[in-house]
């Protein structure tokens, strides 16, 4: 398996557990509490709590088709340009998604 393919199968699986996770955050209470951990953690009161789920199922949607896109439309790169290429768009999405929930 190439760089290429094992990074778009790698971005396909972590895009279907972000997936599972927007799926039974209503049905989960551990996920649910351990969200509020981290929102105490980041010092966000209980009425300012984010929308976890829409975060979930964006990022999902981000990274999945952004892979997708990336490794059909990228054939002519080298290996390093395509990995840095890969690696600036996850960050960017990351940024999109931690702004748009905050």
């Amino acid at each position: 398996m190439n760089f290429r393919k094992f990074l778009t199968f790698s971005a396909i699986i972590c895009a279907l557990f972000f997936l599972g996770l927007g799926l039974q955050y209503n049905n989960t209470p551990i996920l649910q509490k351990f969200m509020a951990f981290t929102e105490g953690l980041a010092g966000i009161e209980a009425e300012q709590s984010l929308n976890w789920q829409r975060a979930f199922y964006l990022l999902s949607a981000f990274v999945g088709l952004g892979a997708l896109l990336l490794y059909f439309f990228a054939k002519n790169l080298s290996s390093t340009r395509y990995g840095g290429i890969f690696v600036l768009y996850l960050v960017l999405v990351i940024v999109f998604i931690t702004a748009l929930i905050l």
